[in-house]
């Protein structure tokens, strides 16, 4: 229906102060196999899913990331280097490797 949506801690969903529906928010044991159908949707196997017990939905708000911005970045930074000194590595060898094939083999 139309109409301003509110969505409680307990995951009840009102619209103009009727209720519509209930998202359940589900709990998996570790290890469990979750397939993706699709972009969105996943499917679990039949009864691994129980109910969250400690689980509040908060309406309005935005997840925050688990990623460390400034330390990714700087990560990211050191990959980038290090596979820049071995393309320069491997390309001095291949140089190098390439003289010797040229110059050294043929007086042998």
């Amino acid at each position: 229906p139309e109409g301003k949506v509110d969505i409680s801690s307990n995951g009840t969903i009102s619209v103009r102060g009727g209720v519509s529906g209930k998202l359940a928010v589900m709990d998996f044991p570790a290890g469990t196999h979750i397939t993706p159908e699709g972009t969105t949707l996943y499917r679990a196997p039949q009864g691994a899913a129980k109910p969250a017990a400690s689980a509040v939905l908060h309406q309005g708000n935005l997840e925050g990331s688990n990623l460390k911005v400034v330390e990714a970045t700087m990560r990211l930074m050191m990959v980038q280097r290090q596979a820049e000194t071995m393309q320069r590595a491997l390309s001095l060898f291949y140089s190098e490797f390439n003289k010797t094939a040229t110059e050294d083999l043929p007086r042998v």
